[in-house]
């Protein structure tokens, strides 16, 4: 389906809903793709360095047997860490792997706000798609739909990117041979790991998988004169002074380009405005 691209929230050239939702599949994708790199760091387990790192009192070859029958027990695949003194001093593996989730957090605002936008109206909006009803109607505007889950969505994503924001605190806050910030680290990131899982699941399955286009809406859209042209930068636009698209939109409104120049020229000039004078001054 064609419909009219958009940029600064304003009308741009064609684009197609395929075109859109491949480029958030790919957003999906490739945080996915981060994700997964980090899990090895992840992994590796600082189990065997004591006190400081140094092994003091381990039994030669403890911590290699206790993490393989570890890995045994879970499944997982753990070894040990590559050097003690980071792994233990620092928690850079946990942080590295809770800005992949708030990456994919990020990816998942965008595309539940896009969604939003697209779906707004049914009058006053975009109205170029609708969503699932999940929750139809308002005790005062019985026919409004909301867009219940992009806004779950949104609140999720807006808690993993707080957490985020305390396990990157809390992986500063190592002092020497240890980080004891490691609770809240891990609480935080188990958080933000649960959250995405579900609002995920969630969102594909009860709002994206429903997801219907308006062919004709899309079509109107895109249909009446457009105020200017890709092509629209010949040598002549250069040697005079373009008049406003928007005094040449077919919609009878008028431009408030030349409005605003004249009313900051007179206010500028005028002898009792000086307070106004001195804010335009300013920037």
């Amino acid at each position: 389906m064609v419909k009219s691209g958009r940029t600064h929230l304003m009308d741009a050239t064609p684009v197609t809903l395929g075109q859109e939702f491949g480029g958030y599949a790919a957003q999906v994708r490739y945080g996915i793709e981060r994700l997964n790199a980090s899990l090895p760091r992840l992994a590796e387990l600082p189990l065997g360095g004591t006190a400081v790192g140094t092994g003091i009192n381990t039994p030669p070859g403890f911590s290699a047997a206790v993490i393989e029958e570890v890995a045994r027990a879970t499944g997982l695949p753990l070894t040990e860490a590559r050097d003690h003194f980071e792994a233990q001093g620092a928690r850079d593996g946990i942080v590295e792997t809770s800005g992949q989730l708030r990456t994919i957090a990020v990816g998942l605002t965008k595309i539940a706000n896009d969604l939003r936008w697209m779906a707004s109206g049914p009058r006053t909006g975009l109205a170029e798609i609708s969503l699932p009803d999940l929750q139809p109607g308002s005790s005062i505007m019985p026919g409004k739909v909301n867009p219940v889950i992009p806004e779950a969505v949104l609140m999720v994503c807006a808690q993993v990117t707080g957490n985020d924001a305390t396990v990157a605190a809390a992986g500063a806050s190592g002092n020497f041979e240890l980080n004891v910030m490691l609770p809240v680290i891990a609480r935080n990131v188990l958080e933000s790991v649960r959250l995405l899982a579900n609002v995920s699941r969630l969102f594909a399955d009860r709002t994206v998988d429903g997801v219907v286009a308006d062919r004709e809406r899309a079509r109107s859209t895109r249909s009446p004169p457009r105020p200017w042209s890709p092509r629209s930068t010949s040598t002549s636009a250069t040697r005079r002074p373009p008049r406003s698209p928007r005094s040449r939109w077919p919609s009878g409104r008028p431009s408030v380009r030349w409005s605003w120049r004249a009313a900051t020229s007179n206010a500028a000039t005028s002898p009792s405005n000086s307070s106004t004078r001195r804010w335009m001054s300013c920037g």
